[in-house]
């Protein structure tokens, strides 16, 4: 017999039961057959749930229900054999305590979170090879895997939007990972030092930290989605979007040569560390100031550095490491940069011969770290050159003769430096970098190119510049002293700083994005175009030369125009402007207000006027009686008052000839006339519409009408009715109480009539109708037999009152017995606190008036009793019930209870929300459903109930709000 094999079985409320094979064999030893273990858990119990031989013994684990950070940690420290982990059917929920995984002390771990630390702590979990996550994890937490050297798969969930800082670092068994669609954040080091060979950034990504691929040397490329708005990949190399920034070189890539890609300006720490066998040759692209910490490390058979001009910053050990064959460094740089000792560690300084410009040795030699290279070599005399990195701009400087050859990114900086004159608009340049050595220029015509960039504080001399028609939203003039000509429209240009440009005489910068713009220093400025900016303010009260100005589709209303004597054209259109003055502006030949709101236009000092464009407004006077009506008959469009509905009367010199200018447009309900006084107008009560009540009072409104007095008369029916008012101040108002008798209608209206005057009056437009209230009803205290009682609070209730407020007075044997309110809200309930010392007595009644109108008033039906305080009533109920609801409700009325025809219900809740509401008799039988419906917030809701003749005499009411019951007794007394 070859050996005893010997089953164990044990099963325990586990969906499969642990089997445990061991086998006897003729060395006496025994051999673990591989258990598996499926087990439904709840969070921080699974320590407990299986024994110690199937934490020391299991190899297979698969869980579900819920987990947290303490199995976790149990995983990790008390299953010494585990291989194969499923979670997948699981659910990570948060735990606050120090049961947890962390070693750095952390105590509070999140819901859906694979918590830090999980299978790390002294070293990697090395029995770890395969691991499904929770399908609703959203975060791998930080060092989750660290140095599970095993681990090689691992399926990433769905759901997973951040990877933690060296979740995965050092795990050198993993070789493959695909990002979920749903990936947003890849922290630090989370993937170093594995064995990765291609890596998919998804489009989602929104940051990469600092040496995610570090020495990852099985890494030949990096490819990126290319909808990621983030980041992007040339040629397998990760970049940020606009590839600036050079962010990691793949250490498995195998270029001998790599050119960096003209446009960077910063290689990221750490970028190339890793130790790529391959690459021979590095040539850093003019452009690049910053070079990371530790950026090109380790590259051990690299034998050429070529390092540009541009550069400033050289960080800590860029370069360090074993570059055994490093032969040269090349350095452009005519000033030493400034670097730390080990820049250049383990470089051999007695081989590596340092290349250096032409005149610079002695400073080399002298340089601090630089100096330590025992061969230092000038390079020949070189032209001096100034970097283009936009393809066509070179072109077009090739096309003007400033430059020859095939496209380099270079130009000789001596055939533009003294250039005066520079036009290369139209040529698809997206960057204008270079622009800063054409020192001598004086004219830069760049418009309808794709810049969205143009900085121009290096070309002092410039006096001129069109720039327009590109997509700039950042133009830098602020040094241009000598600028006279701006031309920057069709831009996106949302701030401009001309504090320093003095000298300037026009300006265009119209379809742009400026809500703002100082030209306060710019005093010698004659034409400014804003045209199309959404300006929220202009101030020009420093520009006294000002000829022309042009603003539309702005949001000022109103702009000062005293001190601009001198303007000749004046475009204020499709704007806001509420008001406009321009009888300081005498000068005025054209003047463009048209599309804005004004009301009100006086042309009367204009004399020069030719062009009057005033169209679309909502004005009611327009003057252009300047005495020189006749010059406003050339131009194409004199003048164009039309589209103004309230316009009727238009004053000119002459209203003959006027109505013979072929070039003058106006509406056909409009004249012209040589005398346009206001028109008189009845402004209240005038619209459609309008409702009034018997006894209520309200103000009579009217404007201009001459004259210090006016008679005001009552109209019904086109024929006067009644003097309101025989004579009153011609101050614009008069209050009127309509008197309670007056005749219900609705075909009434106001007469106003000068008395200097009686030719100068007006009649409401419309009828308004005059209607007699509803009864107002005091409903309570209103029923018979309600008892209150001294210093308890009870609400007063009311209908049907007009007018905002409300009088409320305590009556004794229909005495007034005191003022309970002098003036409250008309909202129907107010709440009165008897006072304690208030005698009893059984003949009190409440009295309510409306304030605005005292034939307005009721009092309770009944008489209601006052008794002191006692907390045992006897058979007479208070006849309100007032309740709390705790979510839902406000408040919650019955009134009167006892009740002897209806009860009523009355509900303000705080949220809206589903409201049922029932009538039951004491043993449960249904006898009504009041409502059952939804009902808003903050708004009062009244139900009433009036049962048909029962023998009940005690009911029972439940209002079910959303998820809340409230019942309650109704007493019955038919």
């Amino acid at each position: 017999m070859a050996g005893l094999f010997i089953i164990h079985l044990t099963a325990k409320s586990r969906e499969i039961a642990e089997m445990q094979i061991s086998k006897t064999v003729h060395s006496n030893e025994t051999e673990m057959v591989a258990g598996s273990v499926t087990q439904a858990v709840t969070a921080g119990q699974l320590s407990t749930i299986l024994t110690a031989e199937e934490l020391a013994g299991t190899t297979s684990l698969t869980l579900t229900g819920t987990i947290d950070a303490r199995d976790f940690k149990t995983m990790r420290d008390l299953m010494p054999l585990l291989a194969k982990i499923d979670l997948s059917g699981a659910k990570i929920v948060e735990y606050s305590g120090t049961e947890g995984t962390s070693i750095y002390g952390k105590e509070n771990y999140q819901a859906y979170t694979v918590p830090e630390n999980a299978f790390s702590a002294s070293g990697g979990k090395a029995s770890l090879r395969f691991i499904k996550l929770p399908d609703h994890t959203i975060e791998i937490g930080k060092e989750a895997f660290l140095s599970c050297n095993g681990l090689n798969n691992i399926l990433l969930p769905t759901s997973l939007v951040t990877l933690g800082e060296r979740a995965f670092g050092w795990c050198s068994g993993l070789n493959e990972i695909s990002f979920p669609a749903s990936i947003k954040n890849i922290g630090r080091y989370a993937l170093s030092t594995t064995n990765i060979s291609t890596i998919y950034i998804p489009e989602n990504v929104e940051f990469i930290g600092q040496g995610v691929l570090y020495q990852c040397r099985n890494l030949s490329e990096i490819t990126v989605s290319p909808n990621n708005q983030h980041y992007c990949s040339i040629d397998g190399v990760l970049f940020n979007k606009n590839h600036t920034e050079l962010i990691q070189y793949p250490n498995g890539k195998t270029n001998t040569n790599y050119f960096l890609p003209v446009g960077v300006q910063k290689i990221q720490a750490m970028s190339f560390d890793g130790g790529n066998s391959y690459l021979r040759n590095l040539t850093i692209s003019e452009g690049v100031i910053e070079i990371g910490f530790w950026a090109f490390a380790n590259l051990w058979n690299l034998e050429t550095i070529d390092i540009p001009s541009s550069i400033i910053v050289i960080s800590e050990g860029a370069f360090i490491g074993q570059h055994n064959y490093l032969q040269s460094i090349t350095i452009r740089k005519n000033k030493p940069v400034t670097i730390s000792s080990d820049v250049f560690g383990d470089v051999n300084k007695s081989t590596c011969v340092l290349y250096v410009p032409f005149g610079t040795k002695t400073d080399y030699q002298n340089a601090n770290v630089w100096k330590d290279f025992q061969s230092i070599v000038e390079m020949e005399p070189k032209e001096e050159l100034t970097y283009v990195p936009d393809n066509n701009f070179e072109q077009a400087l090739i096309d003007l003769g400033y430059d020859s050859g095939e496209l380099d990114n270079f130009v000789p900086t001596a055939k533009i430096s003294t250039l005066i004159s520079l036009d290369v608009s139209g040529k698809g340049i997206e960057d204008l970098t270079g622009i800063e050595d054409f020192a001598s220029l004086q004219t830069l015509n760049c418009s309808g190119n794709h810049l969205s960039t143009l900085i121009l504080n290096k070309n002092l001399n410039l006096y001129g510049l069109d720039c327009g028609n590109n997509r700039i939203s950042n133009l830098d003039v602020s040094t241009c002293t000598h600028l006279t000509n701006l031309q920057g429209y069709n831009n996106l240009i949302s701030s401009l700083d001309l504090s320093n440009c003095v000298n300037l005489i026009t300006i265009d910068v119209q379809t742009n994005q400026l809500t703002n713009i100082d030209i306060s220093n710019n005093q010698k400025l004659v034409w400014l175009n804003l045209g199309n900016n959404p300006l929220t303010k202009l101030d020009i009260t420093k520009n006294n030369e000002l000829e022309a100005l042009f603003c539309s589709n702005f949001q000022f209303t109103s702009i000062d125009l005293s001190q601009n004597i001198n303007l000749i054209s004046l475009g204020l259109y499709s704007g806001s402007l509420t008001a406009l003055d321009v009888s300081k502006n005498q000068n005025l030949k054209v003047l463009w207000c048209h599309n804005n709101s004004l009301e009100h236009i006086d042309a009367s000092k204009n004399t020069a006027l030719t062009t009057l464009s005033c169209q679309n407004n909502q004005l009611t006077y327009l003057n252009v009686q300047n005495g020189n009506n006749s010059n406003m008959v050339a131009d194409e469009t004199g003048l164009n008052a039309s589209g103004n509905p309230e316009l009727y009367c238009i004053q000119v010199d002459n209203p003959l000839l006027a109505a013979t200018y072929t070039n003058w447009t106006k509406d056909a309900h409009a004249s012209y006339s040589s005398n346009c006084s206001p028109m008189p107008v009845v402004n209240y009560p005038s619209d459609a519409d309008i409702v009034l009540n018997n006894g209520q009072t309200f103000n009579i409104t009217w404007s201009d009408f001459s004259g210090t007095r006016v008679k005001i008369e009552l109209m019904k029916k086109n024929r006067v009715a009644a003097t309101i008012v025989a004579s009153t101040p011609n101050d614009g108002s008069h209050p009127y109480t309509i008197p309670a008798s007056l005749q219900s209608g609705d075909d009434y209206r106001i007469m106003i009539t000068s008395l200097e005057d009686r030719t100068v009056y007006d009649i409401s437009d419309n009828f308004f109708a005059v209607q007699t209230l509803a009864n107002p009803m005091v409903l309570v205290p209103s029923e018979p037999d309600i008892i209150w009682n001294n210093s308890k609070t009870y609400n007063i209730l009311w209908s049907e009152y007009s007018g905002s407020k409300v009088r409320i007075e305590l009556l004794k044997g229909n005495l007034v017995r005191s003022t309970i309110a002098a003036s409250t809200a008309n909202d129907g309930t107010h709440p009165w606190t008897i006072a304690k010392n208030l005698e009893s007595g059984t003949d009190y009644k409440i009295r309510i008036t409306s304030v605005e109108n005292n034939s307005v008033t009721d009092i309770s039906d009944h008489d209601f009793t006052i008794q002191p305080n006692t907390d045992k009533p006897g058979k007479k109920s208070a006849g309100i019930e007032f309740n709390t609801l705790s979510n839902h409700g406000e408040s919650l009325l019955v009134f009167p209870n006892p009740f002897t025809h209806k009860v009523n219900f009355e509900i303000i809740l705080k949220k809206s929300a589903p409201v049922v509401l029932e009538i039951f008799t004491v043993t449960g039988l249904k006898l009504s459903t009041l409502f059952d419906g939804f009902v808003d917030a903050g708004v009062t809701t009244r139900f009433e109930y009036q049962p048909e003749k029962i023998q009940a005499q005690i009911l029972l009411y439940r209002l079910r709000i959303g998820d809340e019951s409230e019942t309650g007794k109704l007493i019955y007394k038919p």
